[in-house]
C-alpha cells in the first residue's frame, strides 16, 4: 500500500529529527548501535552522478567533487 503524501511528510520529519539526534550524540565515533542501514541502490553511484557534473575545473576537481 502506497502512503499518502502526508503519510510520507511525516515519517521523513521523523527520520531527519532521529539522524539530527545521533549526529548531535555521536559526531563521527564509529559506533555500532549508531549505524544507519539505507535500502540497496537508494544512493546512487559516482558512475550514475558524474555525467550530470557540469564541466567547469579540471579534471581532477571534478572527479573529486562526486567522491568526497
Amino acid at each position: 500500500m502506497a502512503l499518502t503524501s502526508e503519510e510520507l511528510a511525516a515519517m521523513f520529519v521523523q527520520v531527519n529529527g532521529g539522524s539530527r539526534m545521533l549526529q548531535a550524540e555521536y559526531r563521527r565515533e564509529n559506533v555500532v548501535a549508531a549505524r544507519v542501514e539505507f535500502p540497496r541502490g537508494f544512493i546512487r553511484t559516482v558512475a550514475e552522478l558524474r555525467p550530470t557534473l557540469p564541466a567547469h575545473g579540471t579534471e581532477v576537481q571534478r572527479r573529486n567533487a562526486v567522491t568526497r
